[in-house]
C-alpha cells in the first residue's frame, strides 16, 4: 500500500481566532481549536502567547496525539498520520519542513508503530 507524504504547509493566522489554552503535545506543537471548540487542530506555536500556525493535516478533528525527540504522531477522524521532526522546527522552515505521512488505517499505524517506534497517542484534548 503506497502512502501519501506532503509537506508540513502551515497557515499562518491571529491569535484572536483562538480560544482556552492550547494544549502542550511537545514543544513547539499543540492541540488547539478556533471558534468551535470541537475542531481540533495540530498548532506549531513558538510562543503560544504571540502566534502558532496551523498544521497542514485534513481537519479539524485531532483526537490524539503523541510526540518524543524523533517523531509526532496524529490520529484525527480522517486516519493516523506522523512525522520526523526537524532541528529548525522551533526557528522557522527553512528549506527541511517536515513530511507528514498518511493517512493510514489502524492496522497499518500499528504496524509502522512498531517498526519506527512511533511514541503513543498520549495526549488528548
Amino acid at each position: 500500500m503506497r502512502f501519501k507524504q506532503f509537506p508540513f504547509f502551515l497557515l499562518a493566522f491571529v491569535l484572536t481566532g483562538c480560544e482556552g489554552d492550547p494544549i502542550e503535545v511537545s514543544h513547539p506543537f499543540y492541540l488547539w481549536h478556533l471558534e468551535d471548540p470541537s475542531g481540533i487542530y495540530l498548532f506549531r506555536c513558538l510562543e503560544p502567547a504571540k502566534g502558532c500556525a496551523v498544521d497542514g493535516l485534513p481537519g479539524p478533528g485531532v483526537t490524539a496525539a503523541g510526540a518524543d525527540k524523533k517523531y509526532v504522531v496524529v490520529k484525527t477522524d480522517h486516519g493516523y498520520f506522523y512525522f520526523k521532526r526537524t532541528a529548525l522546527e522551533t526557528k522557522g522552515w527553512g528549506s527541511d519542513p517536515e513530511k507528514i505521512i498518511g493517512p493510514l488505517n489502524e492496522q497499518d499505524f500499528k504496524a509502522t508503530a512498531e517498526k519506527l517506534q512511533l511514541p503513543n497517542l498520549s495526549v488528548q484534548p
